[in-house]
């Protein structure tokens, strides 16, 4: 079972994130360099924090990661400036 990275993020969040959009979606996931890129985030050599699934998944994992988080976000106003935010919809970075 070879394991093939389907998406780098620059961050431990955003990798969790896809990797739970993953699972739910009945793609099982693995998370290569989150300690060394959260420690060493400054390098910025490694890549990243990259999402990895088995090869016989990676075209359904690259279609799940393709849809919204969520459909139309409600807008917002910070607390501190006042400042009204249209939300709208997140999609993971490519």
């Amino acid at each position: 079972m070879k394991l093939v990275t389907v998406q780098s993020y620059p961050n431990a969040a955003e990798a969790h994130a896809a990797r739970a959009v993953l699972e739910a979606g009945g793609v099982r996931t693995t998370i290569a360099d989150e300690s060394t890129g959260t420690t060493l985030w400054h390098v910025g050599a490694i890549g990243g924090i990259k999402v990895q699934v088995t090869e016989e998944d990676l075209a359904q994992a690259r279609e799940l990661l393709k849809t919204p988080l969520a459909a139309d976000l409600p807008a917002w106003q910070c607390p501190s400036c006042l400042h009204h935010v249209d939300a709208g919809v997140y999609y993971f970075p490519k």
